[in-house]
């Protein structure tokens, strides 16, 4: 009956945010890979993971559901839904839920080429994007495109080694040194030649978006957030907004089929909204869309504790636009 948190990180208000919905009988454990974290103070049970891509990484995960008796797993970082919805029938085995989208879709939006080609594919608008440099080039010369671009990690997250290039010279000097610095990243250890993709860079207002659906796979709601200020690829000041944007929003719904939510960002340019990227998972920004009164975890767990249906979209409209502010708070972790 318990929940299992994933790779916790600093995300430990997360495990208040279940904690207060949910009766002293169910038990929040996390697990990171990494013991400084501030989440073992939080946590009913705490226990250091192997990393991720390590051999032994799936056999510990399971050993925690079945001796925790686990009912709901949420993982919290990209590759971490990629390797355990990957192994979906291992966990079915336990009775237990992972929330994630299925396999076949962490292993597209997972890949910033894929997830282009698939938002392209399915008509929803984003920033034209390149796996070729040579390709590039060649479209430059025939003026498709234009400076400046965006170069970024083929498998990248939290906008890490992100760069701008303003022309030729800056692309040629970036590109090698992107190439050079993901090989000794972690979430870049593929068997791909190409590892850094070009993306038009669209000027505009970036937004956060909340995209939840029911734990069947269907539309419910969303919350769209005006980033003010960013560090580190998460959202530190936003605002709230109340665009119009539902359509939009169903359809992605459609097209991810996760079972609680998922993280876009987006740029609102010339009444057009560009999806930039899509997590698989609860964004670092879903607690501005929490403190401005939208408790998505409790929608969750009223569907998984107490057997709610959701059968129609719900509609949720700030009462405010008051700005939000992330602050930080310092524990003592050993």
């Amino acid at each position: 009956m318990n929940i299992l948190l994933t790779s916790i990180g600093r995300r430990y208000y997360l495990i208040n945010y279940f904690k207060k919905n949910l009766n002293s009988n169910i038990k929040i454990i996390s697990t990171n890979s990494s013991n400084h974290t501030s989440a073992k103070n939080y946590s009913n049970f705490f226990y250091l993971s192997p990393k991720i891509e390590s051999k032994s990484y799936l056999k510990f995960i399971l050993s925690i559901i079945k001796k925790h008796k686990i009912k709901l797993i949420v993982p919290l970082i990209d590759i971490d839904s990629k390797k355990l919805s990957k192994n979906i029938k291992m966990i079915n085995k336990y009775s237990a839920t992972l929330i994630s989208p299925p396999y076949r879709i962490v292993n597209i939006i997972n890949d910033k080429f894929k997830l282009y080609e698939f938002l392209k594919r399915n008509d929803i608008i984003t920033p034209k994007t390149y796996i070729s440099k040579k390709k590039f080039l060649h479209d430059f010369n025939k003026k498709k495109i234009k400076f400046p671009v965006i170069l970024k990690p083929k498998y990248g997250t939290s906008s890490i080694l992100t760069i701008k290039a303003n022309n030729t010279n800056q692309l040629n000097i970036y590109y090698k040194y992107l190439t050079q610095k993901i090989s000794s990243e972690y979430f870049n250890k593929r068997n791909h030649k190409q590892k850094i993709v070009i993306q038009e860079y669209i000027k505009g207002t970036e937004y956060g978006l909340d995209l939840m659906n029911t734990i069947k796979g269907k539309y419910y709601s969303h919350l769209l957030k005006q980033k003010i200020h960013m560090r580190n690829g998460e959202t530190d000041i936003c605002k709230i907004s109340n665009k119009k944007i539902s359509q939009m929003c169903k359809k992605i719904s459609e097209l991810i089929l996760h079972n609680f939510l998922i993280d876009v960002d987006m740029i609102y340019k010339n009444k057009k909204f560009y999806v930039i990227d899509i997590n698989p998972r609860i964004g670092g920004g879903y607690p501005f869309t929490h403190i401005a009164g939208f408790d998505m975890i409790k929608c969750l767990l009223d569907q998984v504790y107490s057997k709610k249906k959701f059968t129609s979209p719900y509609k949720f409209i700030s009462k405010n636009k008051n700005i939000f502010v992330k602050d930080i708070q310092i524990s003592r972790i050993v």
